[in-house]
């Protein structure tokens, strides 16, 4: 989706803000009770087997998630019906160290079929359905790419968090194809894509210094603000499978926040649940009646990692998963396809 003028090929590189740890939830509310049988807690390290995980269908029965912590990947299973069922996990690569290494946001590719997982400061790792890795994108990124999504023909646009750029490569490639600067933004966080190649910014407004969504129209270089949409600080975005919802992550004052549902176009509100937490990522699932977060509880020097279901029109929670210790928050989420 290469986009026309006021293009930047050279940003100024940048290093990850230090992320502070807060004795709060995520984006998704104080961690709630868990089922019983389950592992509890930051030492919750359960496995899941690769027999399993074929069966598991990525619906709003037996959710499949993705989220990304420390040095691994980590798929994240709920079976059976909350607040019955049983969660397990399974680390990518087998061994790996969530409580190392700094793996921020993610997000799969379905023409390609690959996984695109921010990896350390300003790099990409991409991999297969295996999980092998086959290439990495580092040309033109800076800081951390907390943000990533792509678009209808696979382009690929990645964060530069703490600064305000975007940058795009084509499917496939290794060199971005673009570089966008967001003017209205002092620092750009997430990012998502609609079923129109609009795409979506979510950060901190360089004007007020609150939480601003920017839009990024197809066939534009220049972002405009979207006036409906206020908050205090940006976190995560994600639009609905059916095209027709934006839902917006306010990470608040750092004892409560809010997320927030708008329709698109017009960009209403139409659902509102608070929550206490930090910077997170959020996913939606594929009927829309359940949003998922990633919690972000500080635990001692660590954070307790969970996930968190949300009813999407009550925001009543629907059941947590097991905290996972790591040395810095989760930030990225996706349901597996």
């Amino acid at each position: 989706m290469l986009r026309n003028s006021s293009i930047l090929r050279n940003a100024i590189g940048l290093t990850i803000a230090a992320l502070i740890a807060q004795p709060l939830a995520g984006c998704s509310g104080a961690t709630p009770a868990l089922p019983a049988g389950n592992a509890t807690g930051p030492s919750a390290t359960s496995q899941l087997s690769s027999a399993i995980a074929p069966r598991v269908r990525p619906d709003d029965v037996d959710p499949y998630f993705v989220t990304w912590t420390g040095n691994c990947t980590v798929y994240e299973v709920y079976e059976g019906v909350p607040p019955n069922g049983v969660w397990r996990f399974e680390y990518i690569p087998y061994g790996c160290d969530p409580a190392e290494g700094t793996n921020s946001g993610g997000t799969y590719e379905k023409l390609t079929k690959s996984w695109l997982v921010g990896q350390s400061t300003s790099a990409i790792a991409i991999y297969n359905p295996k999980w092998k890795e086959v290439g990495t994108l580092t040309e033109g990124l800076t800081g951390a790419q907390v943000g990533i999504a792509t678009d209808l023909k696979g382009d690929i646009f990645a964060s530069n968090f703490p600064s305000n750029t975007l940058t795009e490569y084509a499917r496939g490639g290794t060199s971005p194809i673009a570089s966008y600067t967001d003017t209205n933004l002092s620092s750009l966080s997430y990012v998502t894509v609609d079923k129109n190649d609009n795409v979506y910014v979510s950060g901190q407004s360089e004007g007020s210094g609150g939480l601003e969504v920017d839009e990024l129209s197809t066939g534009s270089s220049q972002f405009s603000r979207i006036k409906t949409i206020t908050g205090i600080t940006g976190a995560g975005i994600v639009i609905a499978h059916t095209g027709k919802t934006l839902w917006v992550c306010d990470e608040g004052n750092g004892s409560k926040g809010t997320i927030s549902a708008y329709t698109i176009p017009g960009f209403k509100r139409s659902v509102q649940f608070a929550y206490s937490g930090s910077d997170t990522g959020i996913a939606v699932a594929a009927a829309g009646n359940q949003v998922y977060a990633v919690d972000n509880v500080a635990y001692g020097s660590e954070y307790s990692v969970s996930l968190v279901i949300y009813d999407a029109k009550t925001g009543k929670v629907i059941n947590a998963s097991p905290g996972i210790t790591t040395a810095r928050p989760a930030m990225g989420i996706s349901q597996k396809p």
